[in-house]
This record gives structure tokens, C-alpha cells and sequence, in this order.
């Protein structure tokens, strides 16, 4: 899967849970500075894990800070 296909697929999701979410203005900000807490942050892994049927560890969660780490982690997971 494509780095683009994986970035609006993943933007999608955001903005269904947070519709402030623009992917220009936001996809590099940590989720912190972005009021987006914990749970926020297990839905939207959730809804991504469903979309890309996946499962991704917790470990890996707990080192997603942004949404650039969830793609980023998303196009390795795909382009093994």
C-alpha cells in the first residue's frame, strides 16, 4: 500500500472522530498539544485497526505521538 493511499485513509479516520482535524494544519503536532487524550488516542487506533485490518501492539501505540508516527508506522507494516 501506498504512503498517499495509507495518509488519507488514516486523515479519514481522524477527522470522523475530530472534525476540527485538518491533516495540512495537524498531521505533524503530538496528540498532546492537540487536547487529544488517551482515550481519544484508542479509539482512533481502534477505527484504524479496522480500517486497515490490523492489529497493532501496544507497545507500538504507546510510541505513536502524532499522526505521522501512525502512518509512518502503517506503511512499514505494509511494505514488508
Amino acid at each position: 500500500m501506498k504512503k498517499f493511499e495509507i495518509q488519507t485513509k488514516a486523515n479519514a479516520v481522524a477527522q470522523s472522530l475530530w472534525e476540527w482535524y485538518d491533516p495540512t494544519k495537524h498531521e505533524n503536532h503530538p496528540f498532546s498539544e492537540l487536547d487529544i487524550d488517551s482515550i481519544d488516542i484508542i479509539e482512533f487506533i481502534i477505527e484504524i485497526e479496522k480500517e486497515f485490518k490490523v492489529i497493532i501492539q501496544d507497545e507500538e501505540v504507546e510510541r505513536m505521538r502524532q499522526m505521522s508516527d501512525v502512518i509512518n508506522y502503517l506503511e512499514e507494516h505494509f511494505n514488508q
